[in-house]
């Protein structure tokens, strides 16, 4: 399943439902409420090679615990930093992943992917997922290429005691070269 360039994402007043499912979206997508249920949605690139994924929904957004909602670059090309999701939802039910990280880096030429940015508005945010947006690590051994700097989430939800903070974060990438690499 996926949306087209061009093609109407407006599904107001709908409660979708992606069950086994990637689900790719070139445009914003209104919907009443969105469940996934062993999915992922994420977002194709724009010709000027961004990705966002926004989301407008009046009701809930249920994320189940083996579903991800991404927008991460890819390793080793050029569109290897995170993208954007944006978020607006009456409650956001967390139990999966949401996920805007850098792609990781192993050539020796340029440096890993920044951390992309993530933004949710909701009146309540629950559930015992993870929302971050990482930098890629570097991992080739005796490159100058960086890590990946960290990206930066958002959160304006008027109740988030039902979900952990902890799970919350936007490192900056890592460093994997190692002494016992060089001695191999």
């Amino acid at each position: 399943f996926g949306t087209h360039p061009g093609e109407a994402t407006d599904f107001s007043g709908h409660d979708l439902v992606f069950r086994d499912r990637d689900v790719v979206l070139y445009a914003p997508l209104r919907a009443a409420s969105i469940r996934l249920e062993n999915s992922v949605l994420s977002a194709a690139s724009t010709e000027a090679g961004d990705r966002e994924l926004a989301l407008k929904i009046s009701g809930v957004l249920h994320v189940e615990e083996t579903s991800r909602i991404e927008v991460v670059g890819r390793e080793n090309v050029r569109e290897q930093d995170g993208g954007s999701i944006v978020v607006q939802a009456t409650t956001i039910h967390l139990d999966g992943v949401m996920s805007a990280d850098g792609g990781d880096w192993q050539r020796f030429d340029v440096g890993a992917g920044y951390g992309g940015t993530i933004g949710l508005e909701c009146e309540r945010l629950v559930g015992a997922g993870s929302i971050h947006a990482d930098g890629g690590s570097v991992s080739a051994h005796g490159t100058l290429a960086a890590p990946g700097r960290g990206g930066s989430v958002g959160l304006w939800c008027d109740d988030h005691e039902d979900f952990d903070l902890r799970n919350v974060h936007a490192f900056g990438g890592e460093r994997g070269d190692t002494d016992d690499a060089c001695r191999a």
